[in-house]
């Protein structure tokens, strides 16, 4: 079960509280987070900081996926209200271009050298994934028999109604576009085929869908059946006893990284570095494998079996990994996702 957390307008979740007797030098963390169980063991590992930081107060605020993070810090750029932003999909280059982040030496921080090679940011100056995590093919148990081998199985007219499929504005959503397009004749620098033979999904009276936690609800409520979806939204699932099961179909899946970064303007950047150093140790990186589902970056941190089996896990594991192109990827994205919201969701 979900705990539920006191939030406040603004949607967030507030981790130390303070005693009344704070003194002035008590600094305030505010981190974004995605929401279900990332919000979760987002907060566990601020716990794990709170406890080794006296007077540090973090407050994790969940504005939505990672373009709609991307449009609070636009919002926000003259006085930020965030300090360290979790965002994907190449985001993060777009939002250094405009001085929306800090560029910060993150290989000064102690467990940097303790990441896989993998996990660093290519762009200098950005900050390092937090996470290992897969776009796979996610199913009902109950309800899809035989277990789906082929991204095909979503124009399965034996499953209509019952599939899902993310918008653009989703990271997820643009990797299933390159696929298409690669399977249909297009790639990076053709996408119409990908268009095309994702927009006859509306046959299926499809669920297209931006929020990952909405997709979460929709398969507990059996109004899913079969979807792509990020696997440690699935794994979470399967934990928690519902008939889920995720596969890499034969076609080939992603994997994309979250990657933490410093705020421009933060008034707390030396208290963000820290948190994001703590991010990356191999205790948080167990943890937060262990509640989100993501794959820990650290070389060093041990997962049980049972985790280990629905993640990426380990340095056999982490060598297979193929990430797109995200950075050449996010000067096209918002055209795609233009085209995308009027060819397919308007008509």
């Amino acid at each position: 079960m979900i705990r539920r957390y006191l939030r406040s307008s603004c949607i967030a979740v507030v981790v130390g509280l303070i005693p009344a007797l704070a003194t002035a030098a008590d600094q305030t963390l505010v981190v974004s987070s995605f929401g279900g169980n990332w919000e979760k063991a987002v907060r566990a590992v601020a716990d794990r900081f709170v406890a080794t930081h006296p007077g540090a107060e973090v407050v994790i605020t969940l504005p939505g996926n990672s373009a709609q993070i991307m449009a609070k810090l636009r919002a926000e750029k003259r006085k930020p209200s965030m300090d360290v932003v979790l965002m994907g999909g190449g985001l993060d280059v777009t939002a250094l271009s405009e001085d929306l982040l800090l560029s910060y030496d993150y290989a000064s921080l102690s467990n940097f050298g303790d990441i896989y090679e993998v996990a660093h940011n290519p762009i200098e100056g950005l900050g390092p994934s937090i996470g290992f995590a897969g776009v796979k093919l996610a199913y009902n148990t109950e309800k899809v028999s035989p277990a789906p081998t082929s991204w095909e199985e979503l124009w399965n007219p034996a499953y209509k109604g019952k599939v899902g499929m993310m918008n653009m504005s989703n990271n997820g959503g643009i990797m299933l576009l390159l696929m298409m397009a690669e399977l249909n004749g297009g790639g990076l620098d053709n996408v119409d085929p990908g268009f095309a033979k994702l927009e006859t999904l509306k046959t299926q009276d499809a669920y297209f869908f931006e929020s990952n936690p909405a997709a979460v609800d929709l398969f507990v409520q059996e109004s899913l059946w079969i979807s792509p979806m990020f696997d440690g939204r699935i794994a979470g699932l399967k934990t928690e006893g519902f008939p889920v099961d995720m596969t890499c179909p034969v076609e080939g899946c992603f994997v994309t990284h979250t990657n933490a970064n410093i705020v421009a303007g933060s008034q707390n950047v030396e208290l963000a570095a820290a948190f994001i150093n703590e991010f990356m140790s191999a205790e948080s990186q167990t943890l937060f494998a262990e509640l989100s589902g993501s794959g820990p970056v650290n070389r060093n941190s041990v997962l049980d079996d049972k985790v280990a089996a629905n993640v990426i896990y380990g340095a056999n594991e982490v060598a297979k990994l193929i990430s797109l192109p995200w950075h050449d990827i996010t000067p096209l994205r918002d055209a795609w996702v233009e085209r995308w919201n009027r060819e397919v969701l308007a008509q």
